[in-house]
């Protein structure tokens, strides 16, 4: 009897203790690594290397407001020559996640500022010129990812993110990223 009794209540314990991971935690640090897409109102800039690193604060049970910086690299051979670039941006983000527990998938909006640096360098009539640009300017956009509870304390953190900007030369980039976040 008390055998029967012993494997639900060892289910029912393991659930509970599942579903109270991470709950308890009211801050978060996080940084990722990933590659990402960058483009312009003439198309594509080409793809890179992106970082992005942040700290997060819970605000209710599901919602959380966040902050992180981040830089794209792009690249691309173009008109003869390389096009080459990034775009440095600091967004604050508001957090909804679905559920709780050890795995918990988030969408989220974006706003901030970007920064976008590009060089090209082409032939003309038989002589290679550089053109650099660098615009500021305001950034939205949005996301969602999995916040995956490998312990209490730490997570992993797969997510896509797409940021638009109208007045600087990228005008969207789509990343996608992997990392790593330490709550307390």
């Amino acid at each position: 009897m008390r055998a029967n009794l012993l494997i639900p209540v060892t289910i029912l314990l393991a659930s509970a203790q599942a579903a109270a991971t991470g709950s308890a935690n009211r801050g978060e640090l996080f940084a990722g690594i990933g590659a990402s897409r960058v483009g312009s109102d003439e198309g594509s800039l080409g793809s890179g290397p992106y970082v992005l690193g942040g700290v997060g604060f819970r605000l209710a049970t599901r919602a959380s407001v966040e902050v992180d910086a981040f830089r794209a690299q792009h690249e691309r051979e173009i008109a003869g020559g390389p096009l080459e670039g990034t775009a440095t941006g600091v967004l604050g983000n508001v957090v909804y996640r679905f559920s709780e527990g050890r795995t918990q998938v988030f969408v989220m909006g974006s706003a901030g500022l970007l920064r976008s640096e590009t060089t090209h360098t082409y032939p003309v009539r038989g002589t290679l010129t550089t053109f650099r640009s660098e615009d500021n300017g305001f950034a939205w956009g949005g996301g969602g990812g999995v916040k995956i509870f490998l312990t209490p304390r730490f997570s992993l953190r797969p997510q896509l993110r797409l940021v638009f900007s109208e007045a600087t030369g990228v005008m969207g980039l789509a990343a996608a990223s992997i990392g790593i976040g330490y709550h307390w």
